[in-house]
C-alpha cells in the first residue's frame, strides 16, 4: 500500500503544538483539522483530475485522515475520494458521462470555481461491513469527533436526476435521493446522519447545486466513517441514480 506525499501533520506533531489549535472543552484538549485542498500538494493532469486516480495502490491522506481510494485499471474503474479541480458543469446527457464525472456544480470547491474539492464515488457492488468503498479515517488510527462537512452535487448525479439517463430515471415528485454519513466505534456502527442531495417529496423541490453545510456532530466520537447512498429509484441491481457527491473541508475533532 503506498501513500500519496501530500501535506499531513502527523498527530504527534499536532499534540506537541497544541497551543497553535487546541482549546479547552469540559477539561479536555483538542485539536481540530479541517481537510483543504488547497494546502494539499496533489498532482492534476489538463482535465484538473487528480493524475493517480487510475493507479491501483495509492490511498489518499491529508490532514491526518486517510480518504480511500481504489481502482483497476484493467477494467478502468475506480472508488473512494478523488481530488479535483474540474470547473466543466455542462450538461453531457447526450454524450459519455463516464468520460465527464469529475466536476461539481459549483465548477470548484469552497474557495471559489477552479479550487479543489473531493469527487467521491460509492461502489455498492464491492461495499461489505468490513471493507467499506466510501471511507475516511484517522492516519494514526485514534477516535476523533466529525465536525462537519459541505456538500453539493456533481454534474453527472445533477442532470441524471434533472434529465433522467439510459439507465437511471428523470425524478418526479415523491422521489427522493439521499447520501448517508455512518459513524463507526470499535467495529460496530454507532451513529448516522442524512443529507438529501435531491428531494422532491416536499413541495419545494431540492437539487443541490451549491454548496451545503452538514452538521457532523451527532456522530459522536468515531474511529472512522463511511458513506452510503439512498434513491428511490432502485430496482433489483441496486440503486439506478449515480451514487457519486462531491465533497469539501471536512472537519474533524481529535480529543486528548
Amino acid at each position: 500500500m503506498k501513500y500519496l506525499k501530500f501535506t499531513v501533520l502527523s498527530m504527534l506533531t499536532a499534540v506537541a503544538m497544541m497551543a497553535m489549535s487546541s482549546c479547552s472543552s469540559n477539561d479536555d484538549d483538542y485539536v481540530d483539522y479541517e481537510v483543504n485542498l488547497n494546502e494539499t500538494a496533489i498532482e492534476y493532469g489538463d482535465d484538473d483530475v487528480w493524475t493517480g486516480y487510475m493507479v491501483a495502490d495509492e490511498v489518499i491522506t491529508s490532514h491526518g485522515l486517510v480518504f480511500s481510494h481504489a481502482a483497476n485499471p484493467d477494467w478502468l474503474t475506480w472508488s473512494g475520494f478523488v481530488p479535483s479541480r474540474c470547473q466543466d458543469n455542462a450538461d453531457y446527457s447526450a454524450g459519455n458521462w463516464l468520460d465527464h464525472q469529475f466536476a461539481a456544480m459549483p465548477k470548484g470547491g469552497l474557495s471559489g470555481v477552479g479550487t479543489p474539492y473531493f469527487v467521491a464515488y460509492w461502489d455498492s457492488y464491492s461495499d461489505s461491513e468490513t471493507d467499506h468503498t466510501l471511507a475516511v479515517k484517522s492516519v494514526d488510527d485514534l477516535t476523533f469527533v466529525p465536525q462537519h462537512m459541505y456538500v453539493t452535487n456533481t454534474s453527472y448525479v445533477y442532470y441524471a436526476i434533472k434529465n433522467g439517463t439510459s439507465w437511471s430515471k428523470k425524478f418526479e415528485p415523491g422521489d427522493k435521493f439521499t447520501l448517508i454519513v455512518h459513524g463507526v466505534l470499535n467495529g460496530e456502527e454507532v451513529s448516522s446522519v442524512a443529507v438529501d442531495l435531491a428531494n422532491y417529496t416536499e413541495s419545494s423541490t431540492t437539487l443541490l447545486d451549491t454548496w451545503t453545510m452538514v452538521d457532523l456532530k451527532p456522530l459522536g466520537e468515531v474511529s472512522s466513517i463511511y458513506f452510503t447512498f439512498e434513491s428511490t429509484d432502485s430496482g433489483q441491481w441496486g440503486i439506478n441514480t449515480p451514487t457519486y457527491v462531491a465533497i469539501d473541508r471536512l472537519k474533524v475533532r481529535y480529543q486528548f
